[in-house]
């Protein structure tokens, strides 16, 4: 197999790009508390027919490995964070009681006070490498988002 450089999976951030077919090129992408996704993605890019141990040593371990069923073929998964952030949002409306000004003789009011919670969103980059006989082949990527909310 002659080996060459594939299209882009990414570039810095969330610019990612491509179709299933293409192989990472990896450029350093950080996480939101600035450390790198990919150790060693500075410093190397991925290739076609590159060796299982040289695909490890930039993007580190798998996080999953499922044998195929043909002989010698695996899926290599890696989910990575690559964005991660907090906000306020509003998850409904309580009436809540308000007295009058001072001296005043009015009753006790009710008025409408929105809730509030605290968002939680992640951004993960999926990278799925199809390792046949030890050598990368193909790999695809997709990119999930996780949200969760505390009441």
């Amino acid at each position: 197999m002659n080996p060459r450089i594939v299209p882009p999976v990414f570039a810095a951030g969330l610019a990612l790009l491509a179709s299933a077919s293409t192989v990472a090129a990896f450029n350093g992408s950080t996480t939101a508390a600035g450390a790198s996704a990919f150790p060693n993605a500075r410093k190397s890019v991925l290739l076609r027919g590159m060796a299982a141990a040289e695909v490890r040593e930039i993007l580190g371990s798998p996080e999953t490995v499922k044998k195929m069923d043909a002989p010698g073929a695996e899926i290599w998964t890696y989910r990575r964070m690559i964005d991660h952030r907090y906000r306020f949002v509003s998850t409904g409306v309580q009436s809540v009681p308000v007295t009058a000004a001072p001296g005043s003789i009015a009753e006790l009011q009710w008025i409408n006070e929105p809730v509030y919670a605290v968002e939680r969103r992640s951004v993960y980059v999926v990278i799925q490498l199809l390792m046949l006989d030890g050598k990368l082949v193909l790999a695809k990527h997709q990119q999930e988002e996780e949200a969760s909310t505390d009441h």
